[in-house]
């Protein structure tokens, strides 16, 4: 982390951060998923893969209101992530196992989705009114995953079912 990151003063700032927020999140539960599968934890690839997709459809949300704006070009030292934590698990970091458990799979992904609700709450104070209104609506979605997470996570310890997040949906 930079001593002196870059300011999250535009959407276009507050687009191009969580972007990268979204992005690495993807990218490294992917990467993740394939190395417990390397390892024959299929249990714990299922739950990277499970969260890869939830972070894909963060990047497509965030994607989706970037479309026709002009996002500045950060450098990877230049972004203001919350303290010293990275904004989502680190390949070879810290409270990776080959041996994971599906609850600790998830808590790494709970770890990740406290990161950026943290981040972006911490950008609400903006001055300027659709930062902070995108902060708000970043925030919210980074809470609604974390409460996701954590009834997920309430489950792997009870034994319980957790519901299908995307259902198939019938055409009308």
């Amino acid at each position: 982390m930079s001593a002196d990151p870059g300011p999250v003063d535009s959407l276009a700032a507050l687009l191009a951060h969580a972007l990268e927020l979204e992005h690495a999140s993807h990218e490294r539960y992917t990467e993740l998923a394939a190395g417990m599968a390397l390892h024959h934890n299929a249990s714990a690839a299922a739950a990277f893969d499970r969260l890869a997709g939830l972070s894909e459809v963060a990047v497509a949300r965030v994607e989706h209101r970037a479309r026709g704006l002009c996002l500045p070009r950060i450098a990877p030292w230049g972004f203001a992530w919350c303290g010293d934590d990275a904004p989502a698990p680190d390949a070879g970091g810290e409270g990776v196992d080959y041996l994971m458990s599906v609850a600790e799979v998830v808590e790494l992904g709970m770890r990740d989705a406290r990161c950026r609700r943290d981040f972006y709450a911490g950008l609400v104070d903006q001055a300027a009114p659709e930062v902070r209104e995108l902060a708000v609506a970043l925030a919210a979605a980074s809470r609604a995953q974390f409460e996701r997470l954590a009834a997920w996570r309430a489950a792997c310890a009870s034994g319980a079912r957790v519901d299908d997040w995307d259902p198939p949906n019938l055409p009308e």
